[in-house]
C-alpha cells in the first residue's frame, strides 16, 4: 500500500533533516535541478506522469519507466526535465559504480549486473503528499497484477561518439530513455534485473493507480538495501560467503569463475586485503550445492580453513559470473 505523507508533516521532516545533515557537516548538495543527500546516498529530481496510450498499436504497452525530455515519451510512465549525465554523476558522486548492461552470451541473455536502485514516486494527489514504490504503477501483463518491488540495476550507459561535437559521451545523453522494462537497451542507466525484461511488451501502465497526465512528480533514487531486496527466483538460492586460509595467490577466485560458469551461477568472487576470498552467488538448488562444494574445497594449492555465511546483498542484481578487484 502506498506509504501517505502529509504535506505538513513532509516539509517539517525535510526541514529537520537539513538541519541535521549541516550540523554533521554533510548538507545536501545540489546539481541542476539534482538533489544529492551523500549520506544518505539518495539523489532525487523532478518530473511528470507522462501521457499514455498515444498510439493505439501499442495497446498500452511501455518500455521505459523512466525518460528525460525527448525520449521515448509515448512509451515512458515518466518524463523528467533534467540533465541525464548529471544524474550518472550524482550515481558516482555517492558511491555507486555502474556495472554491465544485459547482453547476449552465445544462445543464452545474461542479465544486467550492478547495484540495485530502490525508485520512489512522491506527489502530491491535491489533499496530500504520497510516496509510491515506482512499481505501483506499472502492470505486470502476466500476473495481471502492480510489478513487485526490485532492486533496479544501474548498470551505466554505453558509450558512443556524439554525432553533433565528434565527442565520446554517454548514449544516454543523446537517446535521452532513462531506467528500461526490458533488456534490450544498453543506452539506459538502469535496466529491470529480472528475466522478465525479456519480454519487451510484458509491461503496461497500470491505469488504475495513475495520476493524471502532467501530475508534477519527484522521482527518488536510494540503495535497494534501503528496504527493497533484488528478487529471488523460485527454485533459486543466493549465498554470500567469506572464505579464509591459504586463498589467495593459487587460483581461487579463478578456480570460482570456471566453475559458477560451468553450472550456471551468476555473482562475483573477490580477494579482501584481510587476505580472505569473499564472493556472492546465485543459482537453482542443485547447482548451488555441486557449487559450495567445490569453493568450500578450493584449487589444488589451497587451504580452505573456514567458511563464514554472511548476509546476502540483496539489493544488488547479480549477472554472469565474474571476478572483482580486490577490496
Amino acid at each position: 500500500m502506498p506509504e501517505n505523507i502529509s504535506t505538513e508533516r513532509s516539509l517539517t521532516l525535510t526541514f529537520r533533516a537539513f538541519v541535521i545533515s549541516a550540523l554533521l557537516g554533510c548538507a545536501l548538495l545540489h546539481a541542476g535541478t539534482i538533489q544529492i543527500d551523500e549520506r544518505e546516498r539518495r539523489i532525487s529530481f523532478p518530473g511528470k506522469f507522462a501521457r499514455q496510450n498515444i498510439y493505439a498499436q501499442l495497446k498500452g504497452a511501455i518500455e521505459y519507466v523512466a525518460c528525460t525530455t525527448g525520449g521515448k515519451e509515448y512509451e515512458s510512465l515518466i518524463v523528467c526535465d533534467v540533465d541525464p549525465i548529471a544524474i550518472n554523476d550524482a550515481l558516482l558522486k555517492i558511491g555507486f559504480k555502474p556495472g554491465q548492461a544485459a547482453h547476449e552470451d552465445g544462445d543464452r541473455m545474461v542479465l544486467p549486473r550492478g547495484p540495485g536502485l530502490k525508485i520512489w514516486i512522491e506527489y502530491n494527489d491535491g489533499k496530500e503528499t504520497k510516496r509510491v514504490p515506482v512499481e505501483a504503477f506499472i502492470l505486470d501483463t502476466v500476473t495481471g497484477k502492480a510489478m513487485n518491488p526490485v532492486g533496479w540495476a544501474y548498470t551505466g550507459s554505453r558509450e558512443s561518439k556524439d554525432p553533433q561535437s565528434g565527442k565520446m559521451t554517454l548514449e544516454v545523453a543523446l537517446v535521452k530513455n532513462l531506467i528500461s522494462l526490458h533488456h534490450k537497451d544498453p543506452t539506459v542507466l538502469l535496466q529491470n534485473p529480472l528475466q522478465d525484461g525479456a519480454n519487451d511488451s510484458r509491461y503496461k501502465s497500470l491505469a488504475e493507480n495513475l495520476p493524471k497526465e502532467g501530475t508534477p512528480i519527484t522521482m527518488i533514487w536510494e540503495p535497494a538495501s534501503a528496504g527493497v531486496k533484488a528478487e529471488v527466483p523460485a527454485g533459486n538460492r543466493r549465498i554470500h560467503l567469506l572464505i579464509s586460509g591459504k586463498v589467495q595467490g593459487v587460483g581461487f577466485r579463478e578456480f570460482t569463475q570456471r566453475n559458477a560458469r560451468q553450472l550456471s551461477v551468476q555473482g562475483w568472487v573477490r580477494n579482501l586485503k584481510t587476505g580472505d576470498v569473499e564472493l556472492e552467488a546465485l543459482g537453482t538448488e542443485a547447482a548451488m550445492k555441486d557449487f559450495e562444494e567445490k569453493v568450500r574445497k578450493g584449487p589444488r594449492g589451497s587451504q580452505v580453513d573456514g567458511v563464514k555465511t554472511l548476509p546476502a546483498k540483496d539489493g544488488e542484481a547479480l549477472g554472469e559470473f565474474e571476478v572483482r578487484d580486490t577490496d
